[in-house]
């Protein structure tokens, strides 16, 4: 018989295929087992391209970890099958993702038609799942920015006609972008980056990660473009190192992390978890602009120390040139 959908086709593909609709799909969202648009909006899309059922099938391969209990039952529930065949069909599914993604790069010359919503929508699931595998497989040369850097230069040319797939793609896409530009900073040697901030999307609903569509995650951006400022003027030993300009812009910063409010529901998850998020960007901020002098700070009681914690005023540190 042949397969039911084009790229499932052996025992090894149904293992993938599996592990990514009861497993991987649930971790990659927070939106709950009934909404999830890894699901209702990547599978569909799948079905109808190949491509993308490639790259599913290889971001769900390279999640897999056979030396855990998981893994191991995994094994034992499918006796005819073997870590190897499972590793050469990731090796497959990973070529054939690669070479179908740009051999329709090429038949459209870099630009899809506008009329052709599965190629444009197929494409971006693509390199959203080149994104996760480059992020799941952890490493250190940072491949993933190929993709975040790719993906900037297409949705300012070609972003997705269906609002509900722009919302989902451009919400994902960001919140990576937002943590990249935390890890990778100036330090890192590259001038280039990051670059130009993609467009932002006006509406994103319904939204699914935190401090995107609700702009938390805006401030984590901004004080980490004043951190990386302030490091270069350490290098420098500039003189101060945190000057007028960074410390005014710091206050801008500092009150729209106080007068943020969550979008979240009352007894929503995230509603609870955004209270953690905006205490950790407001001590972000403090220990971006009080660097580390060349003496410890003087200790301070327990109490004084907690309510610094809480939106208080960081009165054991001060700016410091060294």
């Amino acid at each position: 018989m042949q397969p039911l959908f084009p790229g499932l086709e052996t025992v090894e593909d149904m293992i993938f295929w599996r592990h990514y609709n009861e497993h991987l799909s649930t971790v990659l969202t927070v939106e709950g087992e009934h909404r999830n648009a890894f699901k209702d909006i990547m599978v569909p899309i799948a079905v109808r391209h190949q491509g993308l059922m490639h790259s599913i099938l290889s971001l769900a391969s390279k999640h897999l970890d056979f030396d855990t209990p998981y893994g191991i039952n995994l094994l034992k529930n499918n006796p005819t099958t073997s870590r190897e065949a499972l590793r050469e069909r990731s090796i497959y599914h990973h070529e054939q993702a690669r070479q179908k993604f740009y051999e329709d790069i090429e038949s459209t010359n870099g630009k899809p038609s506008i009329d052709d919503k599965t190629l444009i929508s197929a494409r971006y699931g693509q390199m959203l799942c080149f994104l996760l595998e480059a992020l799941a497989e952890g490493s250190p040369r940072g491949e993933h920015r190929l993709h975040l850097n790719a993906y900037r230069s297409l949705i300012s040319t070609s972003p997705p006609e269906d609002p509900a797939f722009l919302s989902f793609i451009s919400e994902f896409f960001q919140y990576h972008i937002y943590a990249d530009e935390l890890i990778h900073t100036a330090l890192a040697g590259d001038n280039n980056w990051p670059p130009k901030r993609p467009p932002p999307v006006l509406d994103i609903h319904p939204p699914r990660l935190l401090g995107v569509a609700d702009g938390m995650l805006e401030c984590l951006s901004e004080i980490t473009a004043i951190r990386n400022s302030i490091r270069a003027n350490m290098l420098a030993e500039e003189d101060p190192v945190v000057d007028y300009e960074k410390l005014y812009r710091a206050t801008q910063i500092d009150a729209k992390i106080r007068e943020w409010v969550s979008d979240w529901p009352s007894g929503d998850n995230r509603n609870r978890v955004t209270a953690i998020y905006q205490q950790m960007l407001w001590i972000y901020l403090v220990r971006t602009v009080y660097p580390p002098s060349s003496s410890p700070p003087p200790s301070l009681p327990s109490s004084t120390t907690s309510s610094a914690m809480r939106y208080g005023s960081p009165s054991h540190s001060r700016p410091t040139s060294s």
